[in-house]
């Protein structure tokens, strides 16, 4: 059960942080300079799409952890 809350908690501090970042790109996107480096524009739409993968396979992770963690401690 240690493991799993371990985990658990890894794992929602990894979508905290993603999130964060994913706010970074956001604005990064919404600058109209980004758009005059078109190679810097497409790098940084891969990084928001890579991240926003991340999140959702994480956002699995935690509700499969989560789900376990719950028949665990069922007395």
């Amino acid at each position: 059960m240690k493991a799993l809350k371990t985990r658990l908690s890894a794992v929602e501090t990894q979508i905290a942080e993603l999130e964060r970042r994913l706010e970074e790109i956001a604005l990064a996107l919404a600058d109209p300079d980004l758009y005059r480096d078109g190679e810097r524009a497409r790098t940084i739409a891969q990084q928001r799409k890579d991240a926003e993968q991340k999140v959702a396979w994480l956002m699995k992770e935690w509700e499969d952890l989560s789900l376990s963690l719950a028949s665990v401690e069922k007395p």
